[in-house]
């Protein structure tokens, strides 16, 4: 056998090498994601019936519902992905394919050099996120990009109707962040079917009542769909507050300039509900809920919004800085409730099946860092997603270190 083939039959042997390393790796993640999901869920459920050694209530039975729901949701899901990966032999290398652009970039992040406006902040962005979403999918893979160390304490501010779940949005990436990088985080309690200006004053009474017990602590406001709107409008509230305790606010899938769904023809009928105002079923379902109301969906229209984001942009706190991340994703991409939106709310524009992705980033008059579209839909903050909320959050921390933002 010649010098030629032996270097051939050796490459090949590698390759086969590797690819079978990562296949295993694959296979491992999803291994570990769905004991996860398992010990969580029964965890929670065990709990959950202990507590009713007292009696049962309505309300118990609901909680027991949502939560065994919840549970088979995410294990069913992380089951099925551990068989797939099972079969799942696509090999990509063993290090993540990049362009001749996102090589300066890690470069001068690796080194801490900075780029001089030369690369916007979505391609710094994207670049960040690419690389550590690879890191998480091929642990073998070994970074050069690392994640710096932070004081910050992350809220987690949820949307619409997020109470059906068990945590909040992106939680499950908190917690990842807390477990690794020693980030604390809490979730603020919000109510997802009431108006911004209602949860803006809950959001004030949590976080009053947070520097209380933590006097020294500086605040991240991370903010998911509707919850970005509420907390502008906190912020917007409480300036003095936010100038002294938060360090910066961040929206993900926020519809920052409002929802052009909500001025669907099929929300504009239910919207003729309010003619009935008078009447005991309208008053029965707005006290339980809210969504009726006139301020909730002010809250998310566009044609609200956006009027109010102009008029107001110039008296946001000065000392936060402001982010802003969308997501997009074709509707066979979609989680099943995204496609169905897709259905309903058809928009010619890129979204993730509820925010038109040009919504949901800062306009050119305002300061803020736009850090792009990801692919994505509206579902990936939820605990059963397998998006990579790990690599979504660090993708954060470490431009806003980058970009001298955080200590």
């Amino acid at each position: 056998m010649n010098a030629h083939v032996k270097d051939r039959f050796s490459n090949k042997l590698s390759s086969l090498k590797l690819a079978f390393d990562q296949h295993t790796a694959r296979k491992d993640r999803y291994k570990k994601i769905l004991a996860k999901a398992a010990h969580t869920s029964s965890h929670e459920i065990l709990e959950s019936v202990f507590d009713l050694k007292n009696g049962i209530s309505p309300t118990d039975l609901l909680n027991i519902g949502k939560q065994l729901t919840n549970a088979g949701t995410w294990i069913g899901h992380s089951y099925l992905r551990y068989l797939i990966s099972h079969a799942n032999f696509k090999h990509d290398g063993n290090k993540p394919s990049r362009s001749e652009e996102e090589e300066v970039i890690l470069d001068h992040l690796i080194n801490n050099i900075p780029l001089n406006e030369r690369y916007s902040h979505s391609e710094i962005f994207k670049t960040i996120y690419n690389e550590r979403e690879f890191q998480h999918y091929y642990p073998n893979y070994k970074s050069p990009l690392r994640i710096p160390k932070t004081n910050i304490t992350m809220v987690l501010i949820s949307g619409v109707f997020n109470e059906i779940f068990s945590t909040a949005a992106f939680e499950r990436g908190a917690a990842h962040m807390s477990e690794n990088l020693g980030v604390k985080y809490f979730a603020a309690d919000v109510h997802g079917s009431k108006d911004s200006d209602h949860n803006s004053e809950l959001i004030k009474e949590q976080l009053d009542q947070y520097i209380l017990e933590n006097p020294n602590e500086k605040l991240w406001l991370f903010c998911f769909s509707k919850g970005g709107v509420d907390s502008l409008r906190f912020l917007n509230r409480y300036s003095d507050f936010a100038n002294r305790h938060v360090v910066g606010f961040s929206a993900v899938a926020s519809p920052i300039l409002g929802s052009d769904h909500i001025n669907n023809k099929l929300i504009s009928t239910i919207s003729k509900i309010h003619e009935l105002k008078d009447s005991k079923i309208y008053h029965l379902i707005n006290e339980r809920g809210g969504i009726l109301a006139k301020a909730f969906q002010d809250s998310l229209s566009s044609t609200h919004q956006r009027v109010w984001f102009r008029k107001n942009h110039k008296t946001l706190p000065k000392n936060p800085f402001y982010s802003a991340v969308a997501f997009e994703a074709s509707w066979y991409e979609s989680h099943l409730w995204m496609m169905l939106t897709k259905i309903i709310f058809k928009s010619a524009k890129s979204n993730d099946g509820i925010v038109d992705a040009e919504n949901a980033l800062f306009p050119s008059y305002f300061n803020g860092l736009n850090l792009g579209i990801l692919k994505g839909h509206h579902l990936v903050g939820t605990r059963s997603s397998f998006y990579c909320q790990e690599a979504l959050l660090e993708s954060h921390i470490i431009i806003f270190k980058y970009l001298g933002l955080l200590d």
